[in-house]
């Protein structure tokens, strides 16, 4: 048999049950045999809505317990049977009394119902100090970020506990922290207003049906299931039960491990009360899964999962494992995969404990592709004992001694407690919380790009060396390099601006040159829409001179009728009046291209007046009678334009006018390439930023990560695919 569970230690011959990184909590008798013996078998089968009322009547036909009903989206039901999937086959098939009409039997799909549960690891004793928090360089990350109001948490685990409980208040876990749905418009009305199929879920859901124990089961006739273990809390597992969480009656020992979770992930911070959470600011959505035996089932971790997904989760915790009885935790559960890859397909990032026996293997779910497989380090950056390992660990944090809240119990006088806690269920929620602050900075990021991030984000402790290893993964999470490499410096020619501040900075020569006007900005050719917002290390460059009109721009003051054309001389900006209207047309410019601007936008100094037609200024485009080439006029020589791309990466606001004889006979200069933080690729998929160096010599970035294109907003910009000769071939700092 198969099964997930929480605290139990031990279990049927044969056996296999997933593990989560348990807390004991103080009072608590470790190996004291007072659960009951693990449930029956018994299976899942996933079907259409208009399917499951032909499903009930069939399985009433065949004897067959039906044990409860999942709501899923998608018009999609998750039935639960009592009995092993060939048990369920054989009984549902006509041999076994039942008759399906819409439908074979040899066409459902019918799995294990696994059973879930916490790793168990002992409690060590008090620290007073969030050690954790320091190693993992916390205190610069929050200097970055202390993430945002907006981004939800889920929490799938055995409940956490906030201060609207009636029996026990959390006052470092306060209401509003709490996700709420808000499409359960009237609240705890005991209608489904949102019509998702749970019923009053406006703080989360309780899949465990909000009983604890077979006892607290409304019908006592309904304590038993059909196998022959005694008592079993699942069979309370009603689908009209009412959520633990809404009705608050919960009792805190059943939602211990869950509180220590998400303690770490988003305690109240800043508040001069207790212990500070990774994420300052995020809501958790409460999901609780395990029973008051610390047991979970692929069912209701199924249903959770597609739950906070459904519902606008950013990041998920699943600070559990599975094993069976020989220590072996390498069991896929295809429905778990299935939802956690449509987590992933979402943008969910969903983060999952390596498992604590300290084996060379990494446990399900961590082992799957769509988590981040977290394992635990210690106090001495060194990875824990206990702590599991392999080719799928992503990185290691804090989960030796942790300091983390628990709930409130009789043993420690029903008031407020931090303890010391360890299991790599506690190096989970750390990194949980810091993919939570990055999805606050940058919602759009995906789960691949967040990984990357992480995975560059961490410590190379002293023990592995400078490579990733199976036991460290890539290395010991840090929180500030995290959000650091997540909000890097744009590359020179990105036009900056801060959020809810109107002032716009071009980025050139590692500076910010500010934008003083409009017009200047119209001037160049800018896109308001190219605007991206400004980084903490974009703040913090050095401020250089104002950006001027461009040069070759025609322009009147707004109390003047006289037209200028803007000249740049060795590094000074002037005005060139343009001496006549014969001239004006003869050297093929017209009113259209012409901007009014505010006298105090103009350059206080004249240059010497354009007064003949025989020579195009500077700044002007040109090109011969009949001849495809265009150049540009700079400095009294003619620049060839190199390609169609690069004269359109400039963005050059006038037309091409017709060359002169005197423009012809100017000297040549060096051709005019791509305009300076222009994207380009040639057929292979890295992409380049153009940059100029100091000495004016064209260059390529090379940007390392999807992360750093998203999270820097280089998206909304536009990029040029060009022949491999055509890129640069001088190679500058990648953007990283």
């Amino acid at each position: 048999m198969k099964y997930f569970s929480l605290f139990s230690l031990s279990t049927a011959a044969g056996a296999v049950f997933i593990i989560l990184g348990t807390v004991l909590l103080p009072g608590a008798v470790k190996g004291q045999e007072s659960e009951p013996k693990p449930p029956a078998d018994s299976s899942i089968i996933r079907l259409p809505d208009k399917q499951v009322a032909e499903i009930k009547t069939a399985a009433e036909k065949a004897g067959l317990g039906i044990k409860r009903t999942f709501p899923l989206p998608d018009n999609e039901t998750l039935v639960t049977f009592n009995g092993s999937p060939g048990k369920v086959k054989g009984a549902l098939s006509p041999e076994g009394g039942a008759s399906l009409s819409g439908m074979q039997t040899e066409s459902l799909d019918i799995s294990p119902n696994y059973k879930y549960q916490l790793t168990k690891t002992p409690n060590d004793s008090k620290y007073s100090e969030q050690w954790n928090m320091k190693k993992t360089d916390a205190p610069k990350g929050w200097d970055i970020t202390t993430g945002s109001t907006d981004t939800i948490i889920a929490i799938v685990d055995s409940g956490v506990l906030f201060n609207q409980d009636p029996y026990h208040d959390h006052n470092d876990m306060v209401d509003s922290q709490r996700w709420e749905n808000s499409d359960e418009v009237n609240g705890l009305n005991d209608t489904d207003d949102d019509l998702n199929g749970y019923t009053d879920d406006k703080y989360g859901w309780d899949f465990t049906g909000g009983y604890a124990s077979g006892s607290d089961c409304p019908n006592d006739t309904d304590t038993t299931s059909s196998g022959d273990n005694g008592p079993q809390p699942y069979s309370c597992d009603n689908e009209n039960d009412k959520s633990l969480l809404n009705k608050n009656d919960g009792d805190a020992r059943y939602v211990g491990h869950g509180t220590v979770v998400g303690s770490i992930a988003a305690a109240k911070t800043n508040n001069n009360t207790l212990v500070a959470g990774t994420d300052w600011k995020a809501k958790i959505m409460n999901l609780r899964v395990f029973d008051g035996y610390g047991r979970a089932t692929t069912a209701r971790v199924v249903s959770a999962v597609e739950y906070a997904t459904d519902n606008g989760a950013d990041a998920i915790n699943l600070s559990l494992a599975i094993y069976d009885d020989n220590g072996s935790c390498d069991i896929i559960d295809d429905k778990l995969e299935e939802a956690l890859k449509e987590a992933r397909n979402n943008g969910i990032i969903t983060a999952a404990a390596s498992g604590n026996n300290g084996d060379d293997h990494v446990c399900y779910p961590a082992a799957s592709r769509h988590t981040l497989a977290v394992g635990a380090s210690t106090v001495e950056d060194k990875r824990a004992l206990f702590s599991n390992y392999g080719d799928q660990l992503d990185l290691i944090a804090p989960g030796k001694d942790v300091p983390a809240l628990t709930a409130p119990s009789e043993a420690n006088g029903n008031r407020e407690y931090v303890g010391n806690a360890s299991g790599t269920s506690l190096s989970t929620p750390h990194v949980t919380g810091t993919a939570a602050l990055l999805k606050g900075m940058f919602p759009d990021a995906t789960f691949n790009q967040i990984r990357t991030n992480l995975q560059k984000g961490v410590d190379k402790v002293s023990e592995m060396g400078s490579t990733r290893t199976k036991k460290h993964g890539f290395g010991r999470l840090n929180i500030h390099k995290a959000n650091k490499h997540a909000d890097s410096t744009h590359p020179d020619g990105t036009l900056i601006s801060t959020v809810g501040n109107p002032r716009v900075f071009l980025l050139e020569n590692g500076k910010r040159r500010y934008i003083t006007d409009p017009a200047i900005f119209n001037s160049h050719n800018f896109q308001w829409k190219r605007i991206k917002r400004t980084t903490l290390p974009d703040a913090n460059l050095n401020s250089g001179n104002s950006l001027p009109l461009r040069e070759g721009t025609l322009v009147t003051p707004t109390n003047d009728t006289k037209i200028y054309i803007i000249d740049h001389d060795s590094g000074s900006v002037r005005k060139r009046h343009i001496g006549s209207p014969s001239v004006f047309h003869g050297l093929g410019f017209s009113n259209s291209e012409v901007m009014k601007v505010k006298p105090r936008v103009l350059p206080g100094e004249d240059g010497p007046a354009v007064s003949s037609a025989d020579q195009h200024p500077d700044g002007v485009l040109i090109s011969p009678d009949g001849k495809p080439q265009i150049y540009l006029v700079e400095n009294s020589q003619r620049r060839y334009v190199k390609s169609p791309a690069v004269l359109k990466s400039h963005q050059f606001r006038g037309g091409v006018k017709e060359a002169t004889k005197d423009d012809m006979n100017l000297g040549t200069g060096n051709s005019l390439d791509f305009r300076e933080g222009t994207l380009v690729t040639d057929d292979d998929p890295p992409l380049y930023a153009v940059n100029y160096d100091s000495n004016g010599n064209i260059e390529k970035r090379h940007i390392k990560t999807l992360l750093i294109y998203r999270v820097l907003g280089l998206g909304s910009s536009r990029s040029f695919q060009v022949d491999t000769n055509d890129l640069p071939s001088q190679d500058g700092d990648p953007i990283n």
